[in-house]
């Protein structure tokens, strides 16, 4: 499972880079690829990408085996949250963050790219 490790920790940091310093072209970008409603059958995707990162806590240092844990069920809960949630809600979620100021996709963007340098951080023994 370090593979899946890998993977989101360059998605993230590719990530976080594109919305701490181009956040508005990043946010245009992310919003022509997902829209303004996201169909409730995508809410799937973060419980299993969530389940991955809850087996691949053998695959980090041994002092941060509760990181993917915790980032794990954080997606699961996630993805369990818009399944559930109103469609109004949902929508709400979305618009709030195709309307955010830049200084919140800077920060946004800031926090997921040091989540993503310390997941590969975590993943390298």
């Amino acid at each position: 499972m370090e593979w899946f490790l890998y993977l989101i920790g360059i998605v993230w940091l590719v990530a976080g880079i594109g919305l701490a310093f181009k956040g508005q072209k990043t946010k245009e970008i992310l919003k022509n690829l997902f829209g303004e409603k996201i169909p409730r059958w995508v809410n799937i995707i973060p419980i299993v990408i969530g389940g991955l990162f809850m087996f691949s806590c053998g695959a980090v240092k041994p002092d941060w085996q509760w990181f993917p844990l915790l980032v794990g069920i954080l997606a699961v809960s996630k993805g369990a949250i818009f399944i559930f949630a109103d469609e109004d809600e949902s929508k709400a979620v979305l618009s709030w963050w195709f309307e955010a100021p830049p200084a919140a996709l800077k920060l946004w963007g800031i926090m997921v790219l040091v989540f993503g340098v310390s997941l590969l951080w975590a993943i390298a023994k």
